[in-house]
């Protein structure tokens, strides 16, 4: 079967219909408040653009005010909260979503993440040889893989993170004084995700790529002064106190459908019976060792991308989405996306044994559903092992028919 079989296009025809289903039902229904593929972040970004809107910005950190906002919206919530433990910058940009009612305001939401994962679709599309004229399959093929279409309608920052890859993965293949500027720059719109811009810059600095590393401190201190502007300049400090006290209660009530190192042990530690030994300051050192991880294995990438350079693309950008997905300290089961992403970006669509991967991996993408409730609390760190083992296998294939780089001394 071709990548452009009939039989093929029907099938992603038929599948595209069904996801128009399922998004738009999930738009049109609101079910209680422990619903996270119904709401998800959502009443998070919505309470901090509310606060900001009103001119709360310095109480953005405050978990009575965030929990008596989302009270006032959402009544199903009955004196629970969702704290909204993003950096301060977000507020402002997420501004508008409180000029709207609630219904409205995520839909917009929603809509603009489902819009980021089409274009990051199309500019892979259009920047990979191996994806040309794969347009509007690769919209339908993300979608199929079940963590990302449960993260952008349970209204995740997903879709804006993939195209953010994306765009990373589009502007490396020409290296300029403009390209190296907006590589840059898109590093610093990852920033909403600090612990995955703060990777991106590791990997800037270890290629010495200035002018990029330039760019993402211009993009990230603008940033920060938004952040000052509406939370005030001591903002980071609020805000790291907040963000952490907030990892601890996450890590407590989510490890089941987190797909890192440290989520697992934390779920093992707690089956076992001693996990409440472990005092906070130990899972905090785990954590940080793990996140040490990223940047060594990226080095390690750079290291062996001197020796014996992939043909298509670096292996640090390759590596970047498995170790954030597997070492980062905060990872839920719809940033698997990230690890995907490099997969694609390899696929060969005229290979039967690549296409058949792509199949299994979209069909055994569906068991994340069955993990989101406890019962099956590995399954999100199994899928990232499958999937970052076919990642290895790829690498393994690229490195194959890459040759050796000798050094004259």
């Amino acid at each position: 079967m071709s990548p452009s079989s009939p039989r093929l296009d029907r099938a992603l025809i038929a599948a595209a219909l069904g996801l128009v289903m399922a998004i738009g039902i999930s738009l049109v229904t609101e079910q209680s408040s422990s619903a996270a593929i119904n709401r998800g972040d959502f009443p998070a970004f919505y309470t901090m653009g509310h606060l900001v809107a009103n001119g709360d910005g310095h109480r953005l950190y405050d978990l009575d005010l965030q929990r008596q906002v989302q009270n006032a919206v959402w009544p199903s919530m009955s004196g629970s909260v969702l704290p909204a433990a993003y950096p301060a910058y977000l507020g402002f940009l997420v501004q508008p979503l409180a000029l709207l009612d609630v219904t409205t305001s995520r839909m917009v939401w929603v809509s603009f993440m489902i819009a980021c994962v089409i274009v990051a679709a199309v500019v892979l599309a259009r920047s990979v040889p191996n994806l040309t004229g794969m347009g509007w399959r690769l919209v339908i093929s993300l979608f199929l893989f079940c963590p990302l279409f449960m993260g952008v309608i349970g209204g995740q920052v997903v879709g804006w993170s993939l195209l953010c890859y994306s765009l990373l993965f589009a502007l490396n293949r020409r290296r300029s004084v403009g390209t190296e500027v907006l590589f840059g720059a898109v590093a610093g719109m990852w920033m909403v995700k600090p612990h995955y811009a703060l990777a991106v810059a590791a990997m800037i600095l270890f290629e010495r790529r200035w002018i990029a590393f330039g760019s993402w401190l211009g993009v990230s201190f603008i940033l920060w002064s938004l952040g000052a502007f509406v939370a005030g300049p001591e903002w980071v400090r609020g805000w790291v106190a907040f963000a952490r006290h907030f990892s601890e209660i996450d890590l407590a009530t989510n490890a089941y459908q987190m797909t890192g190192v440290i989520p697992l042990g934390y779920s093992l530690a707690r089956g076992l019976g001693f996990g409440s030994m472990l005092s906070a300051q130990v899972w905090d050192l785990l954590s940080l060792l793990a996140a040490l991880v990223v940047p060594v294995g990226l080095l390690i990438a750079r290291r062996i991308d001197q020796c014996y350079p992939t043909q298509s693309v670096p292996l640090p950008l390759l590596s970047l989405g498995p170790l954030l997905v597997l070492f980062a300290p905060v990872v839920n089961f719809y940033d698997l996306g990230l690890a995907l992403l490099p997969l694609v970006v390899l696929f060969r669509p005229t290979s039967p044994r690549d296409r058949a991967l792509a199949g299994f991996v979209l069909i055994i993408s569906q068991a994340v559903g069955l993990g989101r409730d406890g019962t099956l609390s590995s399954i999100p760190f199994i899928i990232a092992l499958g999937v970052i083992a076919l990642w290895v296998r790829a690498i393994a294939r690229e490195l194959s028919q890459s040759k050796p780089r000798h050094r004259h001394v």
